[in-house]
């Protein structure tokens, strides 16, 4: 039977893993928010998920994760339209290949994809405890770096795929601090989607190009991608088991018990960043 009450809202969905997470759950029966920057191509993404689901039940949500105003009309936005709220899944990312600063001051790569979706989970906290829902964050990138004292990546010469890498580390320290730090409905996880052949993995900076140009052919696809994240959010057996993480970068154990690298997974780093990312939401 099909429950038409369940909602999520997944980010950064106009294509790759975010589109598939979106479909896979409408074809469950969720209510679905999907977001993206731009909202001619976000409508269209929502159109076609609900040609191809028969899920008429799936809405656009438009905004950039890299200014706070938008972070906050998003919020808004979505807690009007979701007062309780069972899954939310932050799938949005940049994978930088200069050193941008926002608008408010801060670097690109930290801002999407740290600061946005510590944002969002303090600004739609309402919706998430009414839902007792399940937030899910993305690692990525296989790397241990970790600066907590230089998050913006502000000393030395920028490297795009370095930035992407710390982000995705604090990403998983901000996601596991928040799950220590919470003693309440909401259950928080880890994920890593694997190596996907996505557009963003086909244009990755600097010397990964090479990378994704050689190993496209062992990737997975955006809809196997999307098992890990969407299987977290829904799964009944995942109940009581907040503040872990799953998910493997090929082959079949994507349910599997993710081995996070130790700079993420420490909490003091993740306290630091908790705090920080606070400070920058008051």
């Amino acid at each position: 039977m099909v429950d038409e009450h369940r909602t999520a809202v997944v980010t950064g969905t106009t294509g790759g893993i975010g589109t598939e997470i979106g479909r896979e759950l409408a074809r469950q029966g969720f209510t679905v928010g999907m977001h993206g920057r731009d909202r001619a191509r976000t409508e269209a993404v929502v159109q076609d998920v609900r040609r191809t689901t028969g899920n008429d039940r799936v809405h656009a949500f438009v905004g950039d994760l890299g200014k706070r105003s938008e972070v906050r009309a998003l919020a808004d936005a979505i807690a009007e339209r979701f007062p309780s709220l069972n899954a939310l899944i932050h799938n949005a990312a940049v994978v930088p290949h200069d050193r941008v600063v926002t608008d408010e001051g801060l670097e690109q790569g930290f801002a999407v994809n740290v600061l946005a979706p510590h944002r969002l989970n303090t600004w739609l906290r309402p919706s998430l405890v009414a839902g007792s829902a399940r937030v899910v964050g993305f690692w990525g990138g296989g790397s241990d770096v970790l600066a907590v004292d230089d998050l913006q990546s502000e000393r030395g010469a920028f490297d795009g795929w370095t930035c992407y890498c710390q982000t995705k580390n604090a990403v998983a320290a901000l996601t596991l601090a928040t799950a220590a730090a919470e003693d309440g409905p909401v259950q928080w996880f880890v994920t890593v989607p694997g190596l996907v052949n996505t557009p963003g993995m086909r244009n990755l900076p600097g010397r990964m190009i090479w990378f994704s140009r050689l190993l496209w052919w062992a990737m997975r696809s955006p809809a196997e991608g999307a098992r890990t994240p969407v299987w977290l959010a829904t799964a009944p057996e995942l109940a009581g088991k907040s503040g872990e993480a799953y998910g493997n970068m090929l082959g079949s154990g994507w349910r599997n018990p993710l081995a996070l690298p130790k700079t993420a997974t420490d909490p003091e780093a993740g306290r630091r960043i908790l705090e920080r990312c606070a400070q920058l939401s008051a």
